[in-house]
Parts: C-alpha cells; sequence; structure tokens
C-alpha cells in the first residue's frame, strides 16, 4: 500500500534519512532533488504521497504547497524540516494543503517511523499547538486564496491594466478596484508588479502566452 512515494530534498544525506524511516515494504520510492525534476516525476503519474523539506529548491513554501496541491488533487505532501517548529510556521503549511508537517529532530527514530508510518497510512501528523492556532480567529486566511473577482482584477493588472481601465472592463468604481488590489497585495506577499506576476502564473491565474505587452501596474 505504500507504493509511488516520494522524497522531495536537494540533499542525498536528507534523503538517505528519510528513505530509512520508511516503512520495510516501502516500494517505488524517488527521490526529487529539484522543481523541475519533481514536476517532470508527477507527470508519470507519479508518486501519490512526498515528503518534501520545507526548504526544498528554495520552493519549499506554503505557496508552492497550495500550488502542487491543487494542480494535482490527488497527491498527499508531507512537509518535514531539521529544525525546530513553531505551531504559527506549521500551521501556514497545513492552511495552505500540506496533509502532515513534522521536524525530523524533535523526538527519536522509532517514533519517527511510527509517525511516518502513520502518515502513509492516511492519518495526517501536526505538532502540538497548530489546532489552536488554526482555530484562532485572528490566524490570517491562506493568502493563495481569492475570490472570482480578486482574480479578474490580478489578470488585468498583470496584462497593464490601469485602475480605471480595469473599473471600466467590469463595470465597477474606480475605488472598488483600489480596494480589491489591496486585498489581492496582502494576499501575494507584496504590492509590486512582480510580486503580483509570479502569484498569478504561480496560481494559473494568468500564462505566459495570455500576457501583452502594455504599460504595468498604472495606478492613474
Amino acid at each position: 500500500m505504500n507504493n509511488g512515494i516520494g522524497i522531495a530534498t536537494g540533499s542525498p544525506f536528507l534523503a538517505d534519512m528519510v528513505r530509512n524511516l520508511l516503512p520495510a515494504d516501502s516500494r517505488a520510492v524517488s527521490v526529487y532533488t529539484g522543481e523541475l525534476e519533481l514536476l517532470a516525476g508527477l507527470e508519470k503519474p507519479g508518486p501519490r504521497m512526498v515528503f518534501m523539506e520545507n526548504s526544498f529548491d528554495g520552493l519549499g513554501t506554503e505557496d508552492f504547497i497550495y500550488w502542487l496541491t491543487r494542480r494535482n488533487r490527488a497527491l498527499r505532501v508531507a512537509v518535514w524540516t531539521v529544525g525546530f517548529v513553531m505551531p504559527a510556521a506549521a500551521a501556514r503549511f497545513v492552511a495552505a494543503g500540506a496533509d502532515s508537517f513534522m521536524s525530523l529532530r524533535d523526538t527519536g527514530e522509532r517514533e519517527l517511523r511510527e509517525r511516518i508510518g502513520g502518515i502513509l497510512s492516511g492519518r495526517p501528523f501536526y505538532p502540538a499547538g497548530v489546532a489552536e492556532v488554526l482555530e484562532d480567529e485572528n490566524f490570517p486566511e491562506y493568502r493563495g486564496n481569492v475570490t472570482g473577482r480578486e482574480a479578474e482584477i490580478i489578470r488585468h493588472s498583470v496584462k497593464g491594466g490601469s485602475i480605471r481601465e480595469i473599473a471600466g472592463l467590469l463595470g465597477i468604481e474606480p475605488a472598488t478596484v483600489k480596494t480589491h488590489k489591496n486585498h489581492v497585495y496582502k494576499k501575494c506577499g507584496g504590492n509590486r508588479y512582480g510580486a503580483l506576476l509570479r502569484y498569478a502564473l504561480s496560481r494559473g491565474i494568468i500564462s505566459l502566452d495570455e500576457l501583452g505587452e502594455g504599460n504595468h501596474d498604472r495606478e492613474e
């Protein structure tokens, strides 16, 4: 039942460490050392369970998890780290779609083996305190979640539309567009064109083929 397991990390040493923690009957274990290698592996079809280091290829972030799990709804991703875990940091990965989040240094080998075996059997694992963070009314909604209207505004913005132009296209007031854009900037983690473009491309809101010339992000 443990076929189709992937390990995503740029460190051969850490890859072997995780592999050795897998159940003895695990088969078809693949190691991915970079983003392109992982994406190619998932197309085959590849593993349905990936153990990903939280700093994988510089992309092991909650944004990358959000994109992967929505690109392939059948994919389960368990994020791991060799550092200590802060509940709020782990909660962001869980909110983004991670199946589990664990540290390789906060317990003994036997417990780690049992934990990984449980994850493979469908029992998610989260560090202590994560549930409380997720239930806290002050915990921000994962920034990857955008409304349909916000997605429209992102699409027109990265194609060079000004606030007034977007308002005309959507039949709404410029002030409404500006309010939506302020919300979008908070979700994409920046108020610059580059941050908005990376966000739109990674979420599939717009493709490279759709991008025109235009003046980018004019506010007039």
